[in-house]
């Protein structure tokens, strides 16, 4: 499943947890099914935790300041160990 959304058609930006939503709206998925990676504290991790969505920082140089709650990657190919094992073939 494949979504584009921008803020300005939808209505909202990120880290507005609606923004969030309107994807899970789109694809048709509950949050708790869902994953979503961005390379921001506050705009990507913040707001798809709001949503209730598993968020994962995209941290490539571990420059992260604020890395207690949330779940960090350097590399895309390490998303695959937090997808659903029928998802990862």
């Amino acid at each position: 499943m494949d979504a584009i959304l921008d803020s300005t058609i939808v209505g909202f930006d990120k880290p507005d947890p609606r923004f969030f939503r309107a994807a899970l709206d789109r694809l048709h998925v509950d949050a708790s099914q869902a994953v979503h990676v961005g390379d921001t504290v506050p705009a990507d991790v913040r707001g798809a935790q709001a949503a209730g969505i598993l968020a994962i920082h995209y941290d490539p140089y571990e420059d992260c300041d604020d890395p207690g709650d949330h779940e960090h990657i350097r590399r895309l190919q390490e998303v695959d160990a937090f997808l659903a094992p029928q998802l990862r073939e």
